[in-house]
């Protein structure tokens, strides 16, 4: 069975804790991730506190979070893979942005929690039986 987890269901999820500011999904190593930012890193800090190890839904998308060095993400799209909320202007493109480098660098880094992104690790595999979603 699919369950999808979509822009629109993090951010229902994520504004729980504070005012998201922008998302990017992509996939990397065949594993969904998102690239999450808060306005406040104490949101973020929340977010994670509550969300990390929970499920999207009953027994499956398990959240991993982890803190990102980017403090600011740059979202050239609001489309189905990333959107800026502050920005409702942007064009929507035709497909996913390309990987910024530095965010590719951030995931090799030890990571912050000066920086107000977080790291999103979605996994499928059945998991643990809290559901948030």
């Amino acid at each position: 069975m699919y369950y999808p987890v979509t822009l629109d269901v993090l951010h229902q999820i994520f504004s729980k804790f504070g005012a998201v500011l922008k998302i990017i999904t992509f996939t990397k190593n065949n594993q969904f991730q998102a690239l999450l930012q808060y306005g406040d890193p104490v949101n973020a800090q929340q977010a994670k506190l509550a969300l990390d190890g929970q499920n999207i839904y009953n027994a499956c998308c398990t959240l991993r979070i982890d803190f990102s060095k980017l403090v600011n993400l740059n979202v050239k799209y609001n489309n189905d893979k990333s959107r800026d909320y502050t920005r409702p202007d942007l064009p929507s493109g035709d497909g996913q942005p390309a990987l910024d480098p530095a965010i590719a660098a951030a995931f090799a880094k030890e990571t912050s929690l000066l920086g107000m992104t977080l790291i999103l690790l979605l996994c499928v595999a059945k998991s643990l039986d809290k559901n948030i979603y």
